[in-house]
């Protein structure tokens, strides 16, 4: 996989539920979770990790953890 994708993917997708504010501190918890940088884009790999994070964060409400599913498959399908 190559490429980047934005964190507006993650934030679309989160912003169903929570408001973008709540969506972006969500992502920022989800990067340090999986020690990674906090930034607007990541490489493919990355983002597959920051929606793993979602999926097996506890702390977050159930909505979120399904989400990170749906973000890792738009991702593999090409979302940036």
């Amino acid at each position: 996989m190559s490429g980047t994708v934005s964190t507006d993917v993650f934030v679309e997708t989160l912003s169903d539920r929570l408001s973008p504010e709540e969506a972006q501190e969500t992502i920022e918890r989800a990067a340090e979770y999986k020690s990674l940088d906090v930034r607007d884009q990541y490489a493919q790999d990355e983002a597959l990790e920051l929606a793993d994070a979602l999926t097996e964060m506890d702390d977050v409400k159930l909505f979120v953890n399904i989400s990170g599913n749906t973000i890792k498959a738009r991702i593999q399908n090409g979302a940036n």
